[in-house]
């Protein structure tokens, strides 16, 4: 499992799913703003769906996603101030 810290708006690095699910989970000082999961697609950054909408958090949350083996995704946060958010990044992901 993976651990990274926003400590400012941004995004994580790349990750690619090895297995059919990834475990996501964030927790900590949100700072008011928005994380999105993103997915890889023609080399840009375009927002992961789940029954047509994007999926996005703005509370702790612990979920699991069913993802295709190598699919590539990364998490972005915007609008926070003085975030210390903590994520877990699992499911046998690996850093791009």
């Amino acid at each position: 499992m993976f651990e990274y810290t926003f400590t400012a708006d941004g995004s994580t690095p790349w990750y690619r799913a090895g297995m059919n699910e990834v475990h996501l989970s964030g927790d900590d000082t949100w700072g008011g703003g928005t994380l999105s999961l993103e997915k890889q697609r023609g080399g840009a950054a375009v927002p992961m769906l789940d029954s047509g909408v994007a999926v996005t958090y703005t509370t702790d949350f612990d979920d699991v996603f069913a993802l295709g083996s190598g699919e590539i995704f990364r998490l972005t946060l915007n609008g926070s101030t003085s975030p210390n958010l903590i994520l877990g990044i699992g499911g046998n992901s690996s850093k791009e």
